[in-house]
C-alpha cells in the first residue's frame, strides 16, 4: 500500500510540474533513508504513530524526525486522541459508503480494545448488485497512546515549543520544533 501511494503522489506532482523526492521508510529508520538531507517540515502519514506499539518506539521514531529536521524546522503528528475515547467492547466505526464502477463500497472498522491496545478490523464490503456481496478484512493493532503522552514523548526526543492544535484537522495536531 505504501508504495502505490508513492506512486500516486508522484503521479499528482507530475501533473502539477512538481519536483519532490518520495520514499517508503519504517518511521524508527527514516534518518538513514534520507542520510545527509534536512528538512523544514516532517510530517508522517497520518495516525502512523499508534501503529508503533510503545513509547520507546515512538520516542525512537521522534528522534529520527529530529535528526532530519533543520534547526527551527518543525515535526507534526497527526493522531486520535485515545484519551477522549470511550473504551468499552467491541465498538463499530463507519466509514461511509462509496460508489465506483457500478459498486457499492461499504467500509466501516470494528475496535476491540485491550489494555493500552485497540485491534483494528477494517471491513470493506463490495456489493456490486448480485445476491452475494465479497467482504475483505485487514487487521491490525494500534497501541493507544495519548496526545499528553505524545507532547511529553516529542519534549524528551528535543523539541521544543510542543503543543496540541485542534479544530484545523479532523483530529488533534501535535507539534515540535527542533531549536536552532
Amino acid at each position: 500500500m505504501a508504495l502505490g501511494a508513492v506512486v500516486r503522489a508522484e503521479q499528482e506532482a507530475a501533473k502539477r510540474g512538481l519536483a519532490i523526492e518520495l520514499a517508503v521508510a519504517d518511521m524508527r529508520r527514516v534518518a538513514e533513508v534520507f542520510a545527509g538531507h534536512h528538512f523544514d517540515v516532517v510530517w508522517p502519514a497520518t495516525t502512523r504513530s499508534p501503529h508503533l506499539l510503545s513509547d520507546a518506539e515512538i520516542l525512537q521514531a521522534l528522534g529520527q524526525f529530529h535528526t532530519l529536521l533543520r534547526p527551527g524546522g518543525g515535526c507534526l503528528l497527526s493522531v486520535r486522541d485515545y484519551a477522549e475515547m470511550e473504551v468499552a467492547g467491541p465498538q463499530i466505526v463507519p466509514h461511509g459508503v462509496r460508489e465506483e464502477g457500478g459498486r457499492r463500497y461499504v467500509i466501516y472498522q470494528v475496535w476491540d480494545f485491550e489494555g493500552p491496545f485497540c485491534d483494528v478490523a477494517l471491513h470493506l464490503t463490495e456489493d456490486s448488485g448480485g445476491a452475494v456481496s465479497r467482504t475483505k478484512t485487514f487487521r491490525w493493532r494500534v497501541y493507544r497512546v495519548t496526545v499528553a503522552r505524545l507532547l511529553q514523548l516529542m519534549a524528551q526526543a528535543g523539541f521544543s515549543r510542543v503543543h496540541r492544535i485542534d479544530g484545523k484537522y479532523f483530529q488533534p495536531v501535535v507539534v515540535g520544533t527542533r531549536p536552532g
